[in-house]
């Protein structure tokens, strides 16, 4: 659908803004609002999508402690299937640590409860990047 397709340009526009350094400058005005028009959709948004914005956020440094919050509250209120454990959760993890926005027990139980039973068959990047994250909140 068409605001599926949007909140997917919202997402990959923010993830690329920060896979560009060279760009950065230029396009760091565009960050704050693509995060508002994020939040704006986060109930409805996909959590690969989520997952993809938040990580953008990270790489760009831009700390949006309500954007994380809504995130964490979306995941917390979610039944996650075993691909959004294994590919989503690891970025927002990430994220959360990449930007120093601790404080999150709640997210980080519910997380732990979630990657427990898959540690031996997750991929080996979402296992680094869980391993990491914990190890930074």
């Amino acid at each position: 659908t068409i605001p599926q397709m949007i909140d997917q340009a919202v997402s990959s526009t923010l993830l690329a803004i920060g896979q560009l350094p060279e760009h950065f400058q230029v396009l760091r005005s565009s960050v704050a609002p693509l995060a508002r028009r994020m939040l704006s959709v986060l109930r409805g948004a996909p959590l690969r999508e989520v997952s993809n914005a938040c990580w953008g956020l990270a790489i760009c440094r831009h700390a949006d402690r309500d954007f994380m919050v809504a995130v964490t509250k979306k995941i917390l209120g979610c039944r996650l299937t075993s691909k959004e454990v294994d590919f989503d959760l690891p970025p927002i993890l990430m994220a959360l640590a990449r930007l120093n926005l601790r404080g999150h027990p709640d997210f980080l139980r519910f997380a732990s409860e979630k990657l427990r039973p898959m540690l031996k068959r997750m991929n080996p990047w979402g296992l680094c990047a869980v391993s990491w994250s914990y190890s930074q909140l």
